[in-house]
């Protein structure tokens, strides 16, 4: 299987709220860095995609493979989703106490992501930084800002 068709199950395991099938994609010393506030490892990770499922049931990425070179994959995701549940975020360590839903209708920004592959699994995820996207993006979007870390 090709580098980009593992990154495209990926998606659609995390789409279909198959978090099982998705872990199965991911080495198990993944790392995802870029839109979380720290660089987050796998177990975080799926409770990150545990939490978006549960608070956006109809989550898309909206994932377009942009470059595939080796085990190197670019994309570009255009996060869409209703928030009709609760957003809980605090497996991932976040400051922010379980959201209630808004029925606010999420459209984030375009977002470059590269997943890097070893041995047919993600071993590595990073999300450039973008204005208005990342989870401190979404959560603005639904009305709540990140307490800024104190000095």
């Amino acid at each position: 299987m090709k580098a980009s068709d593992i990154v495209q199950a990926l998606v659609a395991d995390f789409e279909t709220n198959d978090i099982a099938k998705a872990a199965e994609l991911l080495a198990d010393d993944f790392v995802f860095s870029g839109v979380a506030p720290q660089p987050i490892g796998k177990a975080e990770f799926l409770a990150m995609e545990r939490a978006v499922h549960q608070a956006f049931p109809d989550w898309k990425y909206n994932q377009r493979v942009v470059e595939e070179l080796g085990d190197r994959v670019k994309v570009v995701v255009q996060n869409t989703g209703t928030h009709s549940g609760v957003l809980d975020l605090s497996e991932m360590g976040l400051p922010v106490p379980p959201i209630a839903p808004t029925g606010t209708k999420l459209n984030m920004p375009v977002e470059p992501v590269q997943y890097y592959l070893r041995d047919g699994k993600i071993y590595e995820m990073q999300a450039a930084p973008t204005p208005g996207g990342g989870v401190p993006g979404m959560l603005q979007q639904i009305g709540v800002n990140l307490p800024t870390p104190a000095h």
